[in-house]
């Protein structure tokens, strides 16, 4: 009798494990991202000029702060980009990508309107940056055919804001 019992929970308690798993992982991952986008921002922001190949450096230092999550390639995306406060609001200086287009930046495009998370005051005449990052990282594959008809992501984003030292980083990297 016990037997038909453990054959009958067997499957379910295998899924719940690997469930857990899955979303160990995801937390794993995304806690990641948050941690380097942020030293992302900060290393930009310790910079007094940037060019492109100290852009290019920089994310570089990312990808291998990121480990196995790809950012740069194929599946994976980094966005710098520099947001200028003025009398009126914000306005996105400009923005350089590395890796997938896929992903679009959750502050918009170069010369556009910017709407800052919370308790970001950009002052007028004042420069933050803002370092995006995005991996592919949707639901393990039996959960995609579950939430198949799901509005929900199927990557993991994190995103970091800073105020530069200096704000000579208006000026795009070239």
């Amino acid at each position: 009798m016990a037997a038909v019992e453990f054959a009958l929970l067997a499957p379910f308690l295998a899924l719940l494990l690997l469930g857990m798993a899955d979303l160990g992982l995801w937390l794993r991952s995304w806690a990641r991202l948050n941690r380097v986008s942020a030293e992302l921002a900060d290393i930009v922001t310790r910079r007094d000029t940037l060019d492109a190949a100290g852009l290019a450096a920089i994310v570089a230092a990312g990808q291998a702060m990121a480990g196995r999550i790809d950012v740069t390639g194929s599946q994976g995306a980094t966005i710098v980009s520099a947001v200028q406060g003025s009398g009126t609001g914000n306005t996105m200086l400009w923005q350089k990508r590395t890796g997938s287009s896929t992903y679009a930046s959750r502050f918009g495009t170069a010369g556009s309107a910017v709407v800052l998370p919370g308790q970001v005051l950009v002052r007028a005449g004042e420069t933050v940056i803002i370092a995006e990052l995005f991996t592919g990282g949707g639901p393990w594959v039996l959960g995609r055919r579950l939430f198949a008809g799901s509005t929900a992501p199927n990557f993991i984003a994190a995103h970091a804001v800073f105020h530069p030292r200096s704000n000579l980083l208006a000026t795009e990297p070239k």
